[in-house]
């Protein structure tokens, strides 16, 4: 006999419930419990799967590239091999490698970027991909440095410090398209020599035999060591002399170029010795004081290769102008 459903009131043959009222209700969990409860749903789950999988893989987790470089790792074997003190760095310019002759030689470094290399070698190195060579000085070694850029992908470079001679590292450094900072001196005197027979000066160089150091800008102090000769040549008179020079030295353990310019024409007063190599300062050759002029671009050349220049006169019958600069890699 027909009835109706008591949830819905729909018909049905039989029972007490229609076939959509009639399913198996949810029952609601406090929060903590369906938390567990999906827990062990995802547990159980998981334990299927690893059933399932015979050979589970390994965790995806960060490692480092070089770990696996055939590059790095072939060249660290070869620097060790081959007994120098070297460094590898990554593309990072992160340290990746440093052999025992680096300690060795220059004592206990802490090295983990390129940042603390600079530091303690007292070397500025830029890009990583372009090959260069400097002469440093380091713990009172004289040592020649190179960049060699690793390529085939790998990135980052090696740097290599061989401790040499002083006359060793100048000769190893010479760039063959640069001259040296002797002949920019020659090539200097060379262009004043006309204007120095017109006055009746002498104008000599006084350069060591052995000094072979170049520098990048051998233009800019070409110009720098002209506005110096000029400045003398127009206060010396008939019959007097000037000479040009330079000598190699140390200050602070790194090296330095001491270029000069002496002449036995008037003194630079004592109070116009520093504002003459102001920019600002003003020429006056009808002074009866040795006033100078464009000797403000002196110093900016001396200034942008980490060196000074001034003027001094000890034995009060020459007068000397100096300009002391750094070299390449050295500043």
């Amino acid at each position: 006999m027909a009835t109706t459903c008591l949830m819905c009131g729909a018909s049905i043959v039989q029972g007490i419930l229609c076939p959509g009222c009639d399913r198996p209700r949810r029952v609601k969990m406090p929060g903590s419990e369906a938390k567990q409860a999906a827990e062990g749903g995802a547990g159980r789950q998981a334990a299927v799967a690893q059933a399932i999988d015979v050979f589970p893989k390994a965790p995806i987790v960060p490692f480092p590239v070089e770990s696996t470089s055939p590059a790095i790792t072939s060249i660290a074997g070869v620097l060790v091999a081959a007994g120098v003190a070297a460094i590898v760095l990554g593309s990072d310019r992160n340290v990746k490698f440093a052999t025992e002759q680096m300690q060795s030689l220059f004592g206990p470094w802490d090295l983990a970027t390129l940042k603390d290399v600079e530091r303690q070698a007292g070397v500025q190195i830029g890009d990583l991909s372009i090959s260069s060579s400097s002469h440093l000085l380091i713990a009172d070694h004289h040592v020649l440095f190179s960049l060699v850029p690793l390529m085939g992908g790998a990135g980052g470079a090696v740097l290599v410090f061989r401790a040499v001679d002083a006359q060793t590292a100048a000769m190893e450094t010479q760039r063959p398209n640069l001259p040296k900072v002797t002949d920019v001196i020659r090539t200097v005197a060379d262009r004043f020599a006309s204007f120095a027979d017109v006055k009746s000066i002498r104008i000599e160089t006084d350069l060591p035999d052995d000094l072979g150091e170049q520098l990048t800008d051998h233009d800019e102090l070409a110009d720098a060591l002209a506005v110096l000769v000029d400045n003398s040549l127009n206060y010396v008179p008939s019959g007097g002399q000037v000479i040009v020079g330079v000598r190699r030295m140390e200050h602070k353990e790194k090296p330095l170029l001491l270029f000069f310019v002496m002449d036995n024409g008037p003194l630079v007063p004592e109070q116009l010795r520093q504002v003459i190599f102001e920019p600002g300062f003003a020429c006056n050759p009808a002074s009866s004081q040795r006033t100078g002029r464009d000797l403000y671009k002196v110093r900016d050349f001396a200034v942008a290769h980490a060196g000074s220049v001034w003027v001094d006169s000890k034995s009060g019958k020459a007068c000397t102008f100096f300009m002391r600069v750094r070299p390449d890699g050295a500043r």
